[in-house]
């Protein structure tokens, strides 16, 4: 059903030359493990269909003390699909700290089970999933993968899941008077009310910009009159806080519209990014007794 879904959703409503900036799955703090310590991180891909046929590619940061598999001063990475098995490890590859694998939507949820070394006083950390176009030969050289009526992975220990952020990869324009749409696939947990916040920033000292947000009930492209959340300021820097009802569903794509704003007759340049998920407080609309 996730996966139906997860494929509806991208066919309804997507517009020609639609921007999907890039999404991150990251910890959101300094992990501190004693040697030989595990910790499993937790990617929740909405069924895997966003990212089928890509490369995923993990990177580990040590803050504390260099990369060395010499004095144990490293991270162990097993990365394992949703059903527990083995998909790719960063120890075949010389202990890199960073490696890639190629994904396929089989996979579903991905656990990266995470192994400090044996360095004297342990290590602190921070772990990057990011989803990146496969070359022409890699798309030839993923198999063809069946999803397996095995139960769910259990996972023992520490865990923690990986939060889901998003930038553009690059510098984008758009001509004043004019838009771009952009697209944000976010994986939220159902039944779940929140906020979060998209922010556009100006790449120069001349552009301006408008930033319109339709949440997953709109379909079609998100105007100005459909919008639901916005920034009409036209200044160098945008901030729109978006509310979600948490009715979406499992995956609920969130529509960016970027006016030009700037120069007459010119561009304006930007980036785009938007912030993790914020549940909201239980508290939240329950009257004081």
């Amino acid at each position: 059903m996730k996966i139906f879904f997860a494929l509806a959703a991208l066919a309804i409503g997507l517009t020609e030359g639609t921007i999907m900036p890039n999404a991150m799955f990251v910890n959101e703090f300094d992990v501190r493990t004693q040697p030989k310590e595990t910790v499993t991180f937790i990617a929740r891909l909405c069924g895997g269909c966003l990212y089928d046929r890509t490369l995923a590619m993990i990177s580990i940061n040590q803050p504390n003390k260099p990369w060395n598999p010499v004095t144990g001063a490293i991270q162990l990475v097993v990365v394992e699909d949703q059903y527990g098995n083995r998909i790719a490890s960063n120890v075949e590859m010389n202990y890199a700290r960073v490696f890639t694998f190629p994904y396929h939507k089989a996979y579903g949820t991905l656990h990266l089970v995470v192994t400090t070394g044996p360095a004297t006083g342990g290590s602190e950390y921070t772990v990057t999933l990011e989803f990146l176009p496969p070359l022409e030969e890699t798309l030839a050289s993923i198999p063809k993968i069946l999803p397996t009526n095995k139960p769910l992975r259990e996972i023992q220990g520490r865990q923690y899941n990986l939060v889901t952020v998003f930038r553009t990869t690059g510098v984008k324009e758009v001509a004043t008077q004019d838009v771009t749409y952009l697209q944000l696939n976010y994986c939220f947990e159902q039944n779940q009310p929140g906020t979060l916040v998209i922010s556009t920033i100006a790449t120069d000292q001349t552009s301006g910009l408008g930033t319109y947000v339709c949440t997953g009930n709109v379909v079609g492209e998100c105007t100005a009159m459909k919008a639901e959340f916005m920034d009409l300021s036209g200044a160098s820097v945008n901030f729109v806080n978006v509310k979600l009802s948490g009715k979406g569903g499992d995956l609920e794509p969130l529509k960016v519209t970027v006016y030009g704003d700037g120069k007459f007759k010119e561009k304006n340049f930007f980036r785009l990014g938007a912030s993790k998920f914020f549940p909201a407080s239980p508290s939240v609309g329950k009257s004081e007794l």
